[in-house]
């Protein structure tokens, strides 16, 4: 069920981001992070040409009547063959009318979901995104025709034009190819060695830059015939003798257990966050683009039931009535019989998890603010809210037969509430990472979970014991646990499968809710927050990605570099539940990071929850 990459081969790595690349009559020129223009013959690899620039006023490239023109806020550089000869002309006081034109579109763009225009060939070009998506663009008289509308799972960053086919690079480490002629997606190339920052193509290679400095080579007929599950594998279902993902990249890939054979449908253009079954025939899957898709169980083809201008994070489904709860707070009822659609808002806080607690006839809702709603779903209300403060919930599962609820957090701990015992809740602190999934499995009576500290874990129903622990080398994003086999997915798109091994451990781990200091909390829930660690180079590209968002909803915002801050980022990533930087917190909540920001402003959900939350701090004042 893994699928490797092919192997690539690295021609040199520096450790300094390649911001730009481009083909010069096959010769390879490249821009890099620590201000250096360099130029290659890519057949020999012999530097050609070493020179400088200041890379933050670098706005684009671009060529313009046999020349290579590199434009800059103050001044532009000239590339020029001649005479078999390269030559290099900076002109400092000259400003070009197309370097006008850039530059304004770089201030009209500010206010709009428009990052910049990325010429391709001339009369070509690809306009991206804060978001995920890209436009292709083909000047003609008259006026500009948009030929082409495409998605990564994270910001585009750069194109190239090869024969009849577009390809596509960006921060999800992804190369995709398109289809000029239909706009589809044909394939995706699995690099998966950090942001892909620059893409070429010189005769029969690509050459791929990376924020790491490295530069691939990567031959065109590697292309061909690739598949992938391209993106982090959000959800596992298992369902008859097929076990289903659903991924980032908008695709659900069916493995049949037992013909051990694979089929893949493409649904949205968004990202796939949950599947379910209602039929023996049919699944049920929701988006982040508010989509309520319907699909059979061979994956031949896909129908879109309903969409909304929502966030759906995960569903559950009873007597054909399907309840999925979003991002903005809301639980959404869909009746699969009339199509029609009901909402309620039931909390201020993203909800994340929603399972049917069948004993009690009540369905069961997770907040990320470690909010556990009770929701009556015949009268549409809330019995009941129990808040456990200091912890962050992240998912939830549920053992039918002794009414226990098993919520992962990220505080590392499992939150096991008892349901047949008036809800009574107690604290098991599994592991020293933010614990991402739970899964309870009947067949053998445990709980298995996946930890950001690269651990794979499976305990006995009461919590009271880990029964197997092992590492993995990679990020694991879910998991499935199935009489023997625990299945994972992880964010390279791959699932794989790890026998069950009981080996029992005595030790009992426990732990007791703790509080953050008044004064610190105080400071995050007066202020918007970009936290920083300017001690990693790559991270740099995400910095400036969130500046810019924050900078386009209008939003004040204090930026805290914690590189030498080791006890403010400890309790940053307490409150958060990520290691990773940079990270945004909107008077003290922490909406999300890295690839999932892009995607919510594509979708329309960040622009609602940023609405929200300066609602409730409007309220506040008042």
């Amino acid at each position: 069920m893994t699928k490797e990459p092919k192997r690539i081969t690295s021609i040199f790595s520096e450790g300094r981001a390649i911001i730009f690349m481009e083909n010069f009559n096959d010769y390879l020129v490249l821009g890099f992070s620590d201000n250096r223009l360099e130029i290659y013959n890519p057949e020999s690899f012999h530097k050609e040409y070493l020179g400088f620039f200041d890379n933050k006023n670098f706005a684009g490239i671009r060529k313009e009547n046999q020349k290579l023109v590199l434009f800059f806020k103050d001044y532009e550089i000239n590339i020029l063959y001649e005479n078999n000869c390269l030559t290099i002309q900076q002109n400092v006081e000259k400003i070009a009318g197309s370097q006008k034109d850039i530059l304004k579109n770089q201030v009209t763009y500010f206010e709009t979901k428009i990052r910049k225009d990325i010429y391709i060939i001339e009369n070509t070009f690809m306009r991206v995104y804060f978001g995920n998506t890209f436009d292709i663009y083909v000047k003609r008289e008259g006026g500009e025709e948009k030929v082409l509308t495409g998605n990564h799972t994270n910001w585009v960053t750069d194109a190239c034009i090869v024969r009849d086919s577009l390809y596509t690079a960006g921060y999800d480490g992804y190369i995709r190819k398109w289809d000029l002629k239909t706009g589809n997606c044909e394939d995706a190339y699995p690099l998966k060695r950090g942001w892909i920052l620059s893409l070429t193509f010189i005769k029969d290679n690509f050459y791929v830059g990376t924020e790491f400095g490295e530069l691939y080579l990567i031959p065109y007929n590697e292309f061909k015939n690739i598949k992938i599950n391209g993106g982090a594998i959000w959800n596992l279902y298992a369902y008859q003798d097929k076990l289903y993902s659903v991924s980032e990249n908008g695709e659900i890939v069916g493995y049949s257990m037992n013909e051990k054979k694979s089929s893949y449908l493409k649904c949205s253009a968004g990202w796939i966050n949950a599947i379910g079954a209602f039929s023996n025939e049919h699944l049920i899957a929701v988006t982040s683009r508010g989509e309520i898709i319907k699909v059979d169980h061979n994956l031949l083809r896909s129908e879109l039931l309903e969409r909304l201008k929502l966030w759906f994070n995960n569903l559950c489904i009873i007597n054909e009535i399907v309840y999925a709860v979003t991002a903005e707070g809301m639980v959404v009822k869909f009746d699969l019989n009339t199509g029609k659609s009901e909402t309620f808002k039931i909390s201020s806080n993203q909800l994340i998890d929603i399972c049917y607690l069948e004993s009690q006839q009540k369905i069961g809702i997770l907040s990320v603010e470690g909010e556990f709603i009770i929701w009556n779903h015949y009268k549409n209300f809330i019995d009941k809210i129990i808040k456990c403060n200091g912890y962050h919930f992240t998912s939830m599962t549920f053992n039918h037969a002794k009414g226990y609820i098993y919520i992962s957090t990220f505080e590392g701990a499992i939150v096991f509430i008892n349901t047949n015992m008036d809800y009574e809740i107690s604290y098991r602190k599994i592991t020293g990472g933010r614990i991402w999934k739970v899964s309870y499995c009947s067949d053998n009576s445990s709980v298995a979970y996946i930890s950001t500290s690269l651990e794979i874990g499976i305990c006995d129903e009461s919590i009271q014991k880990n029964i197997a622990k092992i590492s993995v080398n990679e990020l694991v994003t879910t998991c499935l646990l199935l009489n023997d086999s625990l299945y994972t997915g992880n964010e390279r798109g791959e699932v794989k499968s790890y026998p069950v091994v009981m080996e029992e451990d005595e030790k009992i781990l426990t732990m007791e809710s703790g509080s953050e200091d008044s004064k610190e909390n105080d400071f995050f829930e007066k202020n918007v927050i970009l936290f920083i660690d300017n001690s990693i180079e790559c991270s740099r590209y995400y910095i400036e990605r969130d500046c810019k968002l924050l900078e386009r909803y209008n939003l004040p915002y204090v930026k805290l570099d914690l590189s030498n801050n080791e006890e403010m980022k400890s309790m940053v990533i307490k409150r958060t539940g990520w290691s990773r930087f940079p990270q945004i917190l909107l008077w003290g909540d922490f909406i999300a990071s890295g690839s999932v920001l892009p995607e919510m402003l594509d979708s329309g959900t960040l622009d609602n929850i940023v609405k929200e939350k300066q609602r409730m701090k409007g309220d506040k004042i008042k």
